[in-house]
């Protein structure tokens, strides 16, 4: 399942810029493919002295901060892409806490 990562990214990054937005996520889903698929020897340890959890909170971190330049590109964050990224942090179930 080294699609995962690309298909996530590409249909977040769509949402939130349209083609622009798709062709970022893209990139960012085939890096996060590529970490996931390294051996289990390397992923045992921490890359980078990070724990799993340390990534994926850099991984959540990196997408939503790049979905905020995408909306902001325009001069504007509009409601319509405030909703997008709500909609986002639903699916991958993040609450309150964690935002």
């Amino acid at each position: 399942m080294t699609w995962i990562g690309k298909l996530a990214g590409a249909v977040l990054g769509y949402a939130a810029a349209r083609l622009p937005g798709a062709i970022v996520g893209l990139v960012l889903g085939h890096q996060f493919d590529r970490g996931m698929a390294a051996p289990r020897a390397r992923r045992s340890r921490p890359a980078g002295g990070r724990t799993p959890a340390e990534r994926q909170r850099a991984f959540f971190e990196a997408t939503f901060l790049i979905m905020g330049h995408l909306a902001k590109a325009d001069g504007r964050v509009s409601e319509a892409e405030l909703a997008v990224a709500r909609s986002a942090m639903l699916r991958m179930r993040l609450d309150d806490a964690q935002t």
